[in-house]
């Protein structure tokens, strides 16, 4: 039964993902074939088009009768989607974090080689193995002060900067 809901979890924060592009103006498509892309984003009017991983969470509820102060979420990548050499294709890693306190869906927005770069440097990941294959687990925390952190052998930095970051895709004129 768990991994149902974690199905349903994927394709809600794969959809939320989808809306905010077309928010933006931009078309969205989910390939046929799953071959690591989970959505494309394509710009109205020219030939650009981005390459999306989404990969959704949802946090933990807190135990009954204490008031958290923050909410965490965690996030397995093949190591080898992160760690390709060349970015190729270059790809948009979105992670979706859905939190019961306040049932809204937020998102951390990186690039693969920055994800990369982190891992690399230790900064954030960590290597995790589940059936015989390679994961980086991601974890992040929300402190409802407002901080995105990220947590990697002990050490803890801030993430906020990548909180809905789409300044990749710039809003269209007609959307304003």
């Amino acid at each position: 039964m768990a991994e149902r809901g974690k199905a349903y979890r994927g394709m809600a924060g794969q959809l939320a993902v989808m809306a905010e592009f077309a928010v933006l103006g931009y078309n969205v498509a989910v390939p046929e074939i799953d071959e690591g892309d989970d959505i494309f984003v394509s710009e109205p009017d020219t030939t650009r088009i981005w390459r999306v991983q989404v990969k959704a969470s949802k946090a933990k509820r807190p135990a009954a009768g204490t008031t958290p102060k923050s909410e965490g979420f965690q996030f397995l990548v093949k190591k080898d989607f992160i760690t390709d050499p060349n970015n190729n294709p270059p790809v948009h890693v979105v992670f979706a974090m859905r939190s019961d306190m306040d049932a809204f869906w937020r998102f951390l927005v990186f690039e693969r080689p920055a994800l990369k770069a982190l891992y690399t440097s230790g900064s954030l990941g960590k290597a995790n193995k589940r059936g015989g294959v390679d994961y980086i687990q991601y974890s992040f925390s929300r402190h409802f002060a407002g901080a995105y952190m990220g947590t990697t052998r002990g050490n803890k930095a801030d993430y906020s900067q990548y909180v809905s970051d789409w300044s990749a895709w710039l809003i269209k004129p007609w959307m304003v």
